[in-house]
């Protein structure tokens, strides 16, 4: 996100309403999502915003090399 978008709430309220979606499309799943290990301020973001680190892995990246993600959970 660029810095000029930060801090002002919206990247808060574009998580919350995907959670709520979720919830109501399928309120006994959880939401997750991937984040790569070394991008430390969305792992704070998904942290600060309900999230939990559940697992980590290594993916495979579209241009053929690995990095390390870990999975973030909203149950």
């Amino acid at each position: 996100v660029l810095k000029k978008w930060q801090g002002n709430g919206l990247g808060k309220r574009l998580l919350q309403n995907s959670i709520d979606w979720s919830k109501q499309l399928r309120p006994n799943a959880s939401l997750y999502l991937w984040v790569y290990v070394a991008n430390a301020a969305a792992i704070r973001f998904y942290l600060h915003g309900g999230g939990k680190n559940v697992e980590e892995a290594i993916a495979d990246n579209p241009d053929g090399s690995q990095a390390a993600v870990c999975r973030m959970v909203w149950e």
